[in-house]
C-alpha cells in the first residue's frame, strides 16, 4: 500500500501525524494539571471564607457576651432580679436596650429565673413567665453550669446569635440575662459586601429545609438532598454557572452553640477568571501546536526533498545509461550516505554494461 504513495508525501503524513498525536497528548495532561491546581486554589478559597463567617459568627457571639456582661454588672441590675423587681429591672435596662437596639444590632434582651423562666423581655414586655427548658437550651445550660452560653440557636423566632449569662447577686445564683443578636438577611447581604462572596443559610423546617437567608443569584444551587447530606457531616462541593457566570460552590454544615449541626451554609467564589484563564492556556497550546505543525511540514517537505531530488537525478542518469549515454556524469558518487552507495552502484553497473556493449560491438566485426 505504502508502496504506491511517494516518499515526500509518506514523509509529510508521518511527521504530521506525529506532531498531532504528541499535541492530544499533551493537551489533557496540562489541562489536567491546570484544573487540578484550580480546583485546590478554589477549595483553599472556599474553606477559608467558611472559617472566616463561622469566626464571625464567633466574634458577633463574643461581642454580645461582653455587652450583657457589662450591662448585668452595672449597679442594681443584679439586686433588682434577685428581688424579682420587674419594674425596677426595666428602668436599669430599658434605655440601655434601645441604644443597643438601635445602634448595634441587638434584637433581643431578656432576663430568666432558674431554671428557664423568662422573667424579662425588654423586647417583648407583655411577654413573661413562660417557661422555656424545651427550645433553649443555652439558656438552661447557663442556669445548670453557672457558665457562659455562647452561639447560634434556634428558638421560637427561627434561628438566633445569643449570649446567655449567668447573673448572681450576693454570690448566690439568681437566673441569667441574654442578648440575642439580629442574624439573618443583613449579615448576609454584610458578609457579601465585604468578601464579594455570595452566601446562604439553609435550616431545617420540617419536613425539609427552608433558606433563612440568602445574596445568592437565583437564592440557592444546592438541592434538597444535598442539604440533607451537609446536615450529616458532609461537604458538598461544585461548579455552576448562573447568567453566563461561572462559580465554584461549598456547603458546609454550621454548628450552634453546642456544637451540633444546625444549619448549611452555602458560599459561592466567581472562577471566571479561572475559566478564562483555562480557555487562554487551551487556545495557547492549540495555536503552539498549530506553528508546530505548520514547522513540522516544513521540515518535512525539506527533508523529503533532501531525499527526493538526488533519487530523481540517478533515474535520469539510469535512464539515459538505458539510451546508451555511457558519458554521463555520475551525480552523487562522491556522497557518504545511501546516495551515495546507490550512485556508485549505478556507475559501476553502468561501465560493466559499457564493456559488454564494446565486447559485442567486436564480437560482431
Amino acid at each position: 500500500m505504502f508502496s504506491d504513495i511517494r516518499i515526500s508525501i509518506r514523509l509529510a503524513v508521518g511527521i504530521a501525524l506525529t506532531l498531532v498525536v504528541v499535541v492530544l497528548l499533551m493537551l489533557p495532561a496540562v489541562l489536567g494539571q491546570l484544573d487540578a491546581a484550580t480546583e485546590r486554589a478554589e477549595v483553599r478559597q472556599l474553606e477559608d471564607l467558611h472559617h472566616t463567617l463561622q469566626a464571625s459568627v464567633r466574634d458577633a457571639s463574643a461581642h454580645a457576651l461582653v455587652t450583657i456582661t457589662a450591662i448585668v454588672n452595672a449597679k442594681g441590675v443584679g439586686e433588682a432580679l434577685a428581688n424579682r423587681d420587674r419594674a425596677q429591672l426595666q428602668a436599669l435596662t430599658l434605655p440601655v436596650f434601645e441604644v443597643l437596639k438601635t445602634n448595634h444590632n441587638i434584637s433581643q434582651f431578656q432576663f430568666h429565673l432558674p431554671l428557664a423562666t423568662s422573667f424579662l423581655r425588654l423586647h417583648q414586655l407583655e411577654k413573661h413567665g413562660d417557661d422555656l427548658q424545651s427550645f433553649r437550651a443555652t439558656v438552661v445550660r447557663a442556669n445548670e453550669t453557672k457558665q457562659p452560653q455562647i452561639g447560634l440557636e434556634s428558638g421560637v423566632a427561627g434561628l438566633g446569635l445569643r449570649g446567655v449569662i449567668p447573673v448572681s447577686h450576693q454570690s448566690r445564683h439568681i437566673g441569667s440575662a441574654e442578648i440575642g443578636i439580629s442574624f439573618g438577611q443583613d449579615f448576609f447581604d454584610a458578609f457579601k459586601s465585604q468578601y464579594k462572596a455570595p452566601a446562604a443559610l439553609h435550616i431545617r423546617a420540617d419536613p425539609d429545609f427552608r433558606i433563612f437567608a440568602t445574596t445568592i443569584p437565583g437564592k440557592t444551587t444546592l438541592s434538597p438532598a444535598q442539604v440533607a447530606a451537609v446536615m450529616t457531616g458532609r461537604t458538598v462541593t461544585s461548579q455552576v454557572t448562573i447568567d453566563g457566570r461561572h462559580w465554584a460552590v461549598m456547603a458546609r454544615s454550621v454548628p450552634d452553640f453546642s456544637g451540633q449541626p444546625v444549619a448549611v451554609a452555602e458560599i459561592l467564589i466567581d472562577r471566571s477568571d479561572y475559566v478564562a484563564s483555562h480557555k487562554k492556556t487551551l487556545n495557547r497550546i492549540l495555536a503552539i501546536g498549530s506553528v508546530a505543525l505548520v514547522v513540522g511540514l516544513f521540515l518535512a517537505w525539506l527533508l523529503s526533498r533532501s531525499i527526493t531530488k538526488p533519487i530523481e537525478r540517478l533515474t535520469h542518469t539510469a535512464e539515459e545509461i538505458s539510451r546508451g549515454k555511457f558519458e554521463e556524469k555520475m551525480f552523487g558518487a562522491e556522497r557518504k550516505d545511501e546516495i551515495g552507495d546507490l550512485a556508485r552502484a549505478i556507475g559501476r553497473m553502468s561501465a560493466s554494461i559499457k564493456i559488454a556493449m564494446d565486447r559485442i560491438k567486436k564480437a560482431a566485426r
